[in-house]
């Protein structure tokens, strides 16, 4: 469940950051939104091991 909590956190960063895009001079870098799917990858990897 944690995983899935991440990754959809993720989902919305990139959301928000296209959002913040459309603006006109104005650039959304989702770099939060692979921090949140590294830690999801991890959180999958290390508890299947658990």
């Amino acid at each position: 469940m944690t995983a899935g909590v991440l990754a959809f956190a993720g989902g919305s960063v990139v959301s928000l950051a296209a959002a913040v895009t459309a603006q006109p001079s104005l650039t959304g870098v989702p770099v939060g939104a692979g921090a949140l799917w590294l830690a999801a990858g991890y959180v999958v990897v290390v508890g299947r091991g658990r």
